[in-house]
């Protein structure tokens, strides 16, 4: 698929769609659930 725009902030958001859909992929739910901590800001930093 390609995506893509002439608005910048659509392309880095089109960018990091793209980096998290391509860590699901590699590393499955746990990629999920990383993602999902981290935007409800609990997401424990090692």
């Amino acid at each position: 698929m390609i995506q893509t725009s002439d608005d910048p902030e659509i392309v880095t958001a089109l960018q990091t769609h793209a980096a998290e859909v391509s860590d699901m992929a590699d590393r499955g739910m746990q990629a999920v659930h990383e993602m999902m901590m981290e935007r409800a800001g609990t997401s424990p930093k090692h």
